[in-house]
C-alpha cells in the first residue's frame, strides 16, 4: 500500500506545528482473509443480523435428473402425457438463471394421485426416483423413497422473489440478481429472498455488497460461492432511519430505490440479452454501467463512505475494512490483536497447540 496512505503512521510538521497521526493497530498486518486489515473473523449466522427479509436456499430434487426436464423432454412428455401439463413448472438453477436457459420440473406437491396415475411416462420417472433414493447411502434419502413424486427438500415462494445464484464468475463486477415469478421453482443452486424491495435489490447489487462478497465469500474454483449465512445474514446493512419531516421517506433510501429502478430499466432496453450478456465486462451496455455507478454512489452515501483512493483495489479494501468494524459492532465479536498466527486463533481453528519435542 502507498506509504502516503492514511493507514500508516505519520510524524512530521504542518504549518510549523508538530503533527502525529497514529496508524491503526492493524497497519501492515495481513489478516485471515489475506489482505491488509484487522483480524476480525466473519462467522456464519442462521438469521440476518439486520432487519431484512430472510434468504432461503431453493428446492433440492435429489432425483437423479428424473424430475427435471429440458425443453425437448417437456415437449416429448406432453405428447404421451398431456395431463402432466398441470404438474410442469419453470425451474432454474444458477446457470439457467444467468444464461437464460429454459428448464422445467415436475412439481407434484398437492397433486391428485388420480391425475398422476393418468400419466404413464411420469409414473416411470417417479419409479426411477424411487430406485435412485433406495440406493443412497444417506438414511434420510432412503426414507424419501416413499415420497418420490416430490422433491427431497421442498422450498418455494408464494410471491415473486429476489433470486441470487449460489455461484457466479468472479470476473463480473456484480453478481447478477433479479426478481422471479412465484411460479418459478428455484433449485438448490439459487437463493430466494421473499419480500424484497427495490431498496434491498439496490444494496445487494452495489459495489459495497460486492466488496463484502469479494473478501469474505467462499469460492468454487475461482468463482464466487455465495451463501446466505455469511454473504447475506452477516452483512451489515446501512442504518437508515425514517425521517418524520420527509413524508416520502428517508432521502438516502429513496435515492437507492431510484437508482435500483434505473438498473432494471437499463436491463429492459436489451430484452434478448441474458444476465450473462449484460454483466460481461466486455459487453455490458453503457446505460446499465451508468445506472450501476449511480447506484454505487447512492449506497455509499447511505453508509457514509467516502472514496479515499482512486485505485479500485484499495478503495474496495477500504470498504471491506469499514464493513468489518460494522460487523464487529453488530455482533460484539473479538478483534485479535496480532496476526492470524497468534495462539488464540491457532487453537480456535486447529486445537491446542503443542510444541514439538527435540
Amino acid at each position: 500500500m502507498d506509504s502516503e496512505g492514511y493507514y500508516w503512521e505519520y510524524r512530521g510538521t504542518y504549518d510549523g506545528e508538530d503533527l502525529y497521526v497514529p496508524a491503526p493497530p492493524w497497519a501492515g498486518n495481513i489478516n485471515f482473509y489475506l489482505f491488509e486489515g484487522p483480524n476480525i473473523i466473519i462467522e456464519t449466522h442462521s438469521k440476518p443480523l439486520c432487519d431484512v427479509p430472510e434468504m432461503l436456499l431453493g428446492a433440492t430434487p435429489r432425483d437423479d435428473g428424473n424430475l427435471i426436464l429440458t425443453d425437448d423432454e417437456k415437449n416429448e412428455l406432453l405428447k404421451t402425457d398431456p395431463e402432466a401439463e398441470k404438474f410442469i413448472r419453470p425451474y432454474m438453477g444458477a446457470n439457467d438463471f444467468i444464461n437464460r436457459i429454459p428448464r422445467w420440473c415436475l412439481w407434484m406437491k398437492g397433486a391428485e394421485p388420480a391425475d398422476i396415475r393418468k400419466c404413464p411416462r411420469v409414473l416411470e420417472r417417479i419409479e426411477r426416483v424411487r430406485e435412485f433414493r433406495k440406493k443412497s447411502t444417506r438414511d434420510a434419502t432412503k426414507k424419501q423413497s416413499d415420497t418420490t413424486a416430490l422433491f427431497s427438500e421442498i422450498r418455494y415462494s408464494t410471491t415473486d422473489y429476489l433470486a441470487i445464484p449460489s455461484h457466479s464468475s468472479s470476473t463480473r463486477r456484480y453478481i447478477p440478481i433479479a426478481w422471479l415469478s412465484a411460479n418459478v421453482i428455484a433449485s438448490n443452486a439459487m437463493f430466494m429472498c421473499e419480500g424484497s424491495t427495490l431498496y434491498h435489490f439496490g444494496v445487494l447489487t452495489s459495489s459495497v455488497h460486492m466488496s463484502w462478497v469479494r473478501h469474505f465469500s467462499g469460492r468454487l474454483r475461482n468463482d464466487f460461492r455465495y451463501s446466505n449465512t455469511i454473504d447475506y445474514n452477516a452483512f451489515p446493512w446501512p442504518k437508515i432511519n425514517e425521517v418524520p419531516w420527509f413524508p416520502d421517506g428517508n432521502p438516502l433510501k429513496l435515492a437507492i430505490e431510484r437508482t435500483a429502478q434505473a438498473i432494471l430499466d437499463a436491463r429492459a432496453l436489451y430484452p434478448r440479452s441474458s444476465l450473462a450478456d449484460l454483466y460481461d465486462e466486455r459487453t455490458m451496455p453503457p446505460e446499465l454501467r451508468k445506472a450501476h455507478e449511480a447506484n454505487d454512489e447512492a449506497v455509499m452515501k447511505a453508509y457514509g463512505f467516502v472514496r479515499h483512493y482512486e485505485d479500485d483495489k484499495q478503495h474496495d479494501e477500504d470498504m471491506a475494512i469499514s464493513l468489518m468494524y460494522m460487523y464487529k459492532k453488530l455482533t460484539g465479536c473479538k478483534e485479535y490483536t496480532y496476526s492470524y498466527t497468534n495462539l488464540d486463533l491457532w487453537e480456535r481453528y486447529y486445537g491446542p497447540y503443542e510444541e514439538e519435542e527435540d
